[in-house]
């Protein structure tokens, strides 16, 4: 079954580029889902009836919020179906790895075919640089724009050379690639970067200094270690942003001078921001997510428990365009840019989907933090400990910047994949946890 895995990360991170180069026909895409649900049907088969159903109870009240908001708006059907899968199809990847029976050496081998991806993005986007010019066209290899993905690839590749300096080998080379990582987001010119990454340092910090007692067997000095380096990222990250990225100074060139001011002032404005031409359309995030809240409390208690059906927001590549635009949600709500997946699950499932969602991302974060705690293999520590930060990432994403973890290909193969690792790991070595 590993060769599925390897086909299935393969096929995440490098179709949309080469689709999008005329290089491999469209449907090469699409492979992803039906090798999902033939590697579920494989480990169901594998699992001899002894089948494991992490979270299910949250997934399952989350489809019978889905059904239930579907059958509200009177649009149980194909909409709804096409809707919910792209929610539904990753957590039924995550239920085939919990049941597949990998070994520690299979999941090693996955690992390191995603260390190798991971790497590959760099030098690609220094290729692409030179081709295209700084910007979203010019990062890595998973789709010739895509504006969340560098940030969301920088913090995870952070948060795993961190966990491996400190747990497995204190070797500077993690550092280097950590630092590296951070050039995707540089030259794809995604501010949101100098936001989240001190909020990343700050909570592996905090982390870090919780379980002192064990790194500083491995790193001499660690907590001066820690705390310089996240202050270096922070500030070079910063200062990088200010200089390359136009929006960011006050001359809007690369090379522009470092003001603070004016990146506060930006952010805000960018944030909160509305169409000039017609104010009802929202353009920004927390403008957006506002707007969200307010709509739904405004049409009642029906529209606000349930929103209005899987499907009638989200895109979906089998949908059809005009029918999708013809639904209501677009007759009240008016959004140009800032859908996050937190908003967006408000709009699709309402305040109830969107409480269990939250509730799934608590309980993920509370398994991924006792996996770390109780983990002491140094490989395996430093993997708990980096998947426990990516589980940060993931909730810190979800709630507040971008959908591409919610309905992308990549990203969620990637998060659901490690999630589905702490499954296997938890019951390895710890079966009575």
């Amino acid at each position: 079954m590993v060769p599925i895995i390897y086909i299935l990360f393969i096929i995440a991170f490098f179709s949309n580029n080469l689709i999008q180069l005329n290089i491999v026909p469209p449907y090469v895409a699409w492979v992803t889902e039906p090798l999902i649900y033939i590697f579920f049907c494989i480990s169901m088969i594998k699992s001899k009836g002894k089948i494991r159903l992490p979270y299910f109870g949250i997934f399952a009240l989350f489809f019978i919020v889905g059904i239930a908001s579907a059958v509200f708006n009177n649009n149980l059907g194909v909409a709804t179906i096409l809707g919910m899968r792209l929610v539904f199809r990753f957590y039924v990847f995550f239920l085939a790895l919990a049941n597949a029976g990998l070994s520690y050496s299979q999941l090693k081998k996955v690992n390191t075919l995603i260390i190798v991806i991971f790497l590959i993005q760099i030098p690609a986007s220094i290729v692409k640089l030179v081709i295209y010019g700084q910007g979203e066209q010019a990062v890595g290899t998973y789709a010739m724009n895509d504006g969340a993905a560098p940030v969301i690839i920088t913090l995870v590749s952070i948060g795993f050379a961190m966990a491996f300096y400190f747990y497995y080998k204190p070797r500077w080379r993690y550092i280097l690639a950590a630092f590296a990582f951070i050039s995707l987001s540089l030259i794809g010119e995604k501010r949101a970067i100098i936001f989240f990454l001190p909020l990343l340092v700050m909570f592996t910090i905090f982390c870090g200094l919780m379980d002192a007692q064990t790194i500083k067997r491995t790193v001499p000095n660690f907590k001066f270690k820690l705390v310089l380096v996240s202050v270096l990222m922070v500030v070079l990250t910063t200062i990088g942003a200010a200089r390359l990225m136009r929006t960011l100074n006050p001359e809007s060139k690369v090379g522009g001078s470092i003001d603070f001011n004016h990146i506060i002032i930006y952010a805000k404005d960018y944030t909160t921001y509305r169409d000039p031409n017609s104010k009802r359309y929202t353009a920004g995030r927390f403008s957006s997510t506002k707007q969200v809240i307010s709509v739904l409390y405004q049409k009642g208690p029906g529209r606000l428990v349930f929103g209005y059906g899987p499907g009638s927001y989200g895109k979906s590549r089998f949908a059809d365009k005009r029918k999708r635009l013809n639904s209501p949600v677009f007759k009240d709500i008016f959004i140009k840019y800032g859908l996050t997946c937190f908003n967006f699950t408000l709009i699709e499932y309402g305040y109830a989907g969107g409480f269990i969602y939250f509730l799934f991302l608590i309980f993920i974060n509370a398994h991924l933090y006792k996996n770390w705690r109780l983990s002491h293999e140094p490989y395996w520590k430093a993997v708990s400990f980096g998947t426990f930060l990516s589980g940060f990432v993931y909730a810190s994403i979800w709630l507040i910047y971008s959908p591409t973890i919610y309905l992308g290909d990549y990203l969620p193969l990637l998060f659901f994949y490690l999630f589905g690792q702490s499954i296997i790991q938890r019951k390895i070595l710890y079966p009575s946890s």
